[in-house]
């Protein structure tokens, strides 16, 4: 019998309350008409050292800029529904909320439970300062994290997940889709995907020094351009030492592929 990865299945749980929550299927609309509207907000960011980003539906993409010293969060919230003053009327609760808490800075999607089959999405393209963490939880949608010095976490449900050009810790948990990561871990890195439905690809470089722990349940496992040491394999598992072995890479599907490059 298959068995997610650990940690997924309380994902999944909660991410499945969470879609259960905003039902967006209940009434079979006519989505001939759509309304969007844009945003922008532009929030100090010396002193705050996270973002977390909540949304349900909708493509996340968040830019690390080494030069920048105010979060720029911009994007646009769009409704589809079966009249133009419905789509309007409906847009006008959907808010996004952007605070300051503590060293944090929390951007979230409000919408009501029941969106009666309307379609519902807000996309968001954010730009932070580089040496911030980041924090993302969204349910539908591709999300992009890319250029950062620091950690990031990302849990998707439904979407492809990838976190490019990245120097610290990366945890990744998603459902359905697939996780494309191109990362420069630090010393004693802590690297951690799991995907239920989807394959994983992974680079990194040739100087990589972690424990590598890679397992499928349906699939298979690619390993290109690195030399693992010590290696223990069987025909859905290798697990190994690169370089040095000081760090932990923990990769983890039941159906897919992962390929491990190096470059």
């Amino acid at each position: 019998m298959s068995t997610a990865p650990r940690y997924l299945i309380g994902v999944m749980a909660a991410m499945a309350l969470a879609a259960c929550e905003i039902n967006i299927n209940d009434v079979d609309r006519d989505l001939a008409f759509e309304v969007a509207e844009a945003f922008s907000y532009q929030v100090d960011a010396t002193t705050q050292v996270q973002l977390r980003l909540e949304n349900i539906n909708g493509t996340v993409q968040i830019v690390g800029d080494p030069s920048a010293s105010v979060a720029l969060v911009r994007g646009e919230r769009i409704v589809g529904s079966d009249s133009r003053s419905d789509a309007q009327r409906y847009l006008n609760r959907v808010t996004v909320d952007v605070d300051v808490q503590g060293d944090q800075i929390v951007v979230r999607t409000r919408q009501p439970n029941d969106s009666d089959g309307r379609r519902v999405v807000v996309d968001y393209d954010v730009i932070i300062p580089a040496d911030m963490d980041v924090r993302v939880f969204n349910i539908n949608g591709e999300v992009e994290v890319e250029d950062f010095d620091s950690d990031v976490d990302v849990e998707n449900t439904n979407g492809i997940v990838r976190v490019l050009d990245i120097h610290g810790d990366v945890e990744v948990d998603l459902v359905n889709g697939n996780i494309i990561g191109d990362i420069s871990p630090p010393p004693n890195c802590y690297v951690d995907f799991a995907v239920v439905n989807g394959g994983i690809t992974l680079d990194l470089p040739f100087s990589v020094s972690a424990i590598l722990e890679a397992d499928v349940t349906n699939g298979g496992i690619n390993l290109i351009g690195l030399s693992v040491v010590d290696a223990t394999t069987t025909n859905r598992s290798l697990h190994g030492k690169l370089g040095g072995g000081n760090g932990l890479i923990d990769l983890q599907t039941v159906n897919g592929t992962i390929t491990i490059r190096g470059r």
